[in-house]
């Protein structure tokens, strides 16, 4: 029931934040901004170490949690309930499985020679939908497969008198129950469709450019190229 308001809270925050880094890179920057980066248009300076910090700690950060999350599937696939084990056999399977999702990883990285490029083209897809289409998407779902009644049961205890779970949701979605999302909330979720959709393709294409371009000064992918001194 707080969904509303954590969205509410953190979409406003994010889009502010991106619009405004754009908006402070282009004034200073404008058409000189390197393809590699707004980091590498910076001066040699205390901020360029500071933002090269802080972009290390970010990439440091989700990179461990996109680990962990990748790891848990493949040993939960692969090793059913080594994941949530303590022994020492399960832990190294866990461990093993976290190597070479790192392995893998790695060696992608190292085999294409516009790896950042490639990152931009996933991101230029996937980050808008995922940080702010498919929250409104889970919320509708929530909606479609849960009645006004069972809704006043998720501010009560999970649990009946005999000790078993209460089920809050039905299995089968019904749209009729997404009308009763107020129409202010609906016409938001259309601007933020809206939007997602001008940023997806308008970053797509500028990456699909860039790894175009790629091709022909660094070879096409998975390909090696001598470097030459000088």
């Amino acid at each position: 029931e707080e969904f509303m308001k954590v969205f509410g809270i953190n979409a406003p925050v994010q889009l502010a934040a991106y619009i405004l880094t754009s908006m402070l890179a282009y004034y200073y920057v404008g058409n000189a901004a390197q393809s590699s980066g707004l980091l590498f248009a910076m001066p040699q300076s205390v901020w360029f170490s500071v933002a090269s910090f802080l972009l290390f700690a970010h990439v440091i950060v989700v990179f461990l949690i996109k680990t962990v999350v990748l790891t848990r599937f493949a040993v939960s696939h692969f090793s059913p309930g080594s994941e949530k084990s303590s022994k020492l056999r399960d832990r190294l399977i866990y461990a093993g499985w976290a190597t070479v999702v790192l392995v893998v990883g790695s060696l992608a990285a190292l085999a294409i020679p516009f790896f950042s490029q490639f990152l931009g083209l996933i991101g230029g897809l996937f980050a808008a939908p995922i940080s702010y289409l498919f929250p409104v998407l889970f919320y509708c779902g929530a909606v479609g497969r849960t009645t006004p009644e069972q809704e006043d049961a998720w501010s009560m205890p999970m649990t009946s008198m005999d000790g078993t779970a209460d089920d809050v949701a039905v299995d089968k979605f019904v749209w009729g129950n997404v009308r009763r999302i107020p129409r202010t909330a609906r016409f938001g979720f259309l601007l933020i469709l809206a939007v997602v959709a001008v940023v997806a393709v308008a970053g797509t294409i500028s990456e699909i450019r860039s790894i175009i371009q790629a091709v022909g000064t660094e070879g096409a992918p998975l390909s090696c190229q001598l470097l030459h001194p000088g």
